[in-house]
């Protein structure tokens, strides 16, 4: 991401009343996602290289969480 990275992303959406309620799942290399990805109220996250299987798992579960 050109401007910021995708922690900085998720703390803006997360901070902004008229975005917060968007689920984020990180796709990411960092090793350090297990502690800051639920710091910022992700819904869920997996590390890179991501399996498609595993990924729609994942966005099915969160979906299922907000009915």
């Amino acid at each position: 991401m050109p401007y910021m990275d995708g922690y900085e992303f998720a703390a803006a959406l997360k901070g902004d009343p008229a975005t917060r309620h968007i689920p984020i799942i990180f796709l990411t290399t960092d090793e350090t996602v297990e502690e800051n990805a639920p710091k910022l109220g992700a819904a869920g996250y997996l590390k890179k290289p991501v399996m498609a299987n595993r990924l729609l798992e994942l966005v099915s579960l969160v979906a299922k969480s907000l009915t």
